[in-house]
Parts: structure tokens; C-alpha cells; sequence
């Protein structure tokens, strides 16, 4: 495996590749990503998942990034799984940040699309915000896995597949 300043580079490679190949992606037939509502109204679901939910909403104390942050909700488990949304410095990843010990990881890179021509595109601004359009699609790569290591060993582990949400109705 690559290492780079002693740091393994492979995982990193591995999510920067599956976020590209996203970006080519077709949105879904049907025009379902025709909705148009401000970041904070949206209602996301994964197609395969209709016990999930990810909604966007105001954060009481905003970040220097973002003041929406990402609330997931699980049919059957405790939650909702909060997150605050942050940049990088430099490169300007985007990151999902866990309020709680509930998933494992400190930061989830998170993407966030809009939809053209029947393609998934990058959305326009780094980060969503409030009265901002709602990207047409969010993917959060690593979230199963974190919120699984996050809840193991718990009465009620998640365990959510990793894919893509997309922008479902407006509240």
C-alpha cells in the first residue's frame, strides 16, 4: 500500500476514485430530482432504504462553514445521528462531523450533488446553507461503516448500506 509521510494513502485514493466515478453517475429516471426547496426543507432517502432518512437543518450555534448541519434518522434505533458540516483547510474537502460518540469516525467526508442534463454534478457551492437550493443529491461514503464501529456493542447496532440520498420531497 502507498504511504505518504507515514500515513497510509491507499483508503484516501479509494474514496477520492469513488466520489469521482459518483460525479459521472445519472440521476434517477423520472425526473425525480425535479423538486426545487431551500437546503434546510429537503428530505432525503436512499432508494433501498426506505427506513432511513437525512434531512438538513439549522444548526443553534453555526459552524465558520455551514449553518445547516446532517440529521439521519434510522427506523428503529435510537437517534436521530447528528452532524455539523466543516471544510478543510486548503484542498476544501467537505466533512460531516458526529455531535455524538454514536458513529465512529471523527469526520465523514461528505458530497454534495446537483442534478443537469440527467448527470449528478457537483453542487455549486462548497457547502450548502440556509435559503441556499437544496442539492438534488448527498453521499456520505463512509457513514455505514462508522455509524456500525460507532454502535457496536450496543443493545441496537445500525448498520444503514452505503449509497446515495437523494432529494425525496420538500417540508
Amino acid at each position: 500500500m502507498a504511504r505518504t509521510n507515514g500515513v497510509n494513502a491507499a483508503p484516501a485514493f479509494a474514496r477520492m476514485a469513488l466520489a469521482g466515478a459518483l460525479l459521472c453517475l445519472s440521476a434517477p429516471a423520472g425526473g425525480a430530482l425535479a423538486l426545487e426547496c431551500a437546503a434546510e426543507d429537503g428530505i432525503y432517502k436512499m432508494g433501498f432504504a426506505d427506513d432511513a432518512m437525512l434531512l438538513m437543518n439549522p444548526l443553534a450555534e453555526p459552524t465558520a462553514h455551514s449553518d445547516l448541519g446532517i440529521e439521519i434518522s434510522i427506523e428503529g434505533h435510537d437517534g436521530p445521528f447528528n452532524f455539523s458540516l466543516t471544510a478543510s483547510n486548503g484542498y476544501s474537502n467537505v466533512y460531516a462531523i458526529p455531535d455524538a460518540d454514536t458513529a465512529l469516525e471523527d469526520g465523514l467526508m461528505v458530497f454534495f450533488f446537483e442534478e443537469k442534463s440527467g448527470r449528478l454534478m457537483a453542487y455549486p457551492d462548497d457547502i450548502p446553507s440556509a435559503g441556499k437550493p437544496a442539492p438534488d443529491a448527498i453521499f456520505l461514503p463512509e457513514l455505514g461503516s462508522a455509524l456500525w464501529y460507532g454502535t457496536n456493542g450496543t443493545d441496537n447496532p445500525v448498520m444503514i448500506t452505503t449509497g446515495v440520498w437523494y432529494l425525496d420531497d420538500c417540508r
